[in-house]
């Protein structure tokens, strides 16, 4: 799974989920380090820790202590403004939806879970069987139907459901 979140990060470095991913594997395994070094020495287990710099040292990728590359904040203020550029020109040119057809799942599985999604797009996906068609899944949702297009436009964008 840790090798799936790092070929995720390799191809969009800002996947927030594999980052979290990747970032609580390592501090689990940093967890279980120090669990065994005081198995080992347990007369020793406050030592003293001196900084020999300032300065942070290089710490390899494989390391259990690396964590992922901090963003600048005006960096990231960037990433969210491209991102949101890009999702309205999606919306823009997102033809509307033919409430008549079925959708059905288009990511494999395993995708799905690395995927931010509520759990109100969670219960639309588990109600997508290829048969059921927009209309009857957002009759049968009981949401507003405004609401229910949004999520399931969003789950259209994202590539996750669609129709072939």
């Amino acid at each position: 799974a840790v090798d799936v979140a790092r070929d995720l990060l390799k191809i969009d470095p800002n996947h927030l989920v594999a980052q979290r991913y990747i970032t609580e594997y390592q501090r689990q395994k940093q967890l279980a380090l120090d669990q065994q070094r005081k198995k080992q020495n347990p007369q020793n287990t406050y030592q003293k820790v001196e900084f020999q710099s300032a300065q942070p040292q290089e710490i390899p990728d494989d390391s259990p202590t690396a964590t992922p590359p901090a963003v600048k904040p005006e960096l990231d203020v960037l990433s969210r403004a491209s991102a949101a550029a890009v999702s309205s020109a999606k919306s823009l040119t997102m033809p509307p939806i033919d409430l008549n057809k079925a959708p059905k799942i288009l990511l494999a599985p395993e995708l799905i879970s690395w995927q931010e999604l509520d759990h109100r797009a969670g219960y639309f996906l588990s109600q997508v069987d290829g048969t059921t068609s927009y209309e009857d899944l957002i009759e049968i949702s009981g949401m507003p139907k405004a609401e229910a297009i949004a999520i399931l436009t969003k789950l259209l964008e994202k590539g996750i459901i669609g129709t072939r």
